[in-house]
């Protein structure tokens, strides 16, 4: 039942990260494919060549990639960090239930 528990809040903490990701592509999508073929989408000096213009574009959009990786596997950890602390804090809890008392000293 905990499992579930704590499955159920690693979804909902989830939800603004998926959310997030889903309006960076609302933005970037329309403007990446509806340009016309060899024009350019981003402002890129216009003394580059098409070739160099089209190198750019694949930088940027690695770089996006990888910082959106980056920061999925970074929430990642933040969930689990949140769950192995909740888990501590349960495991500490059995501890001093179980402690035996003896009293004042």
């Amino acid at each position: 039942m905990k499992v579930q528990e704590t499955r159920r809040g690693m979804l909902r903490g989830a939800l603004p990260a998926v959310l997030l990701a889903a309006l960076i592509l609302a933005i970037c999508l329309p403007a990446w494919g509806a340009a016309e073929p060899g024009a350019t989408t981003m402002a890129v000096d216009p003394s580059l060549s098409p070739v160099e213009a089209r190198r750019l574009r694949f930088l940027f959009w690695a770089y996006a990639a990888i910082w959106t990786l980056l920061g999925g596997y970074l929430v990642s950890l933040g969930f689990r960090l949140r769950a192995v602390r909740a888990e501590i804090g349960r495991v500490r809890a059995r501890l001093e239930a179980s402690r035996p008392r003896n009293g004042p000293a």
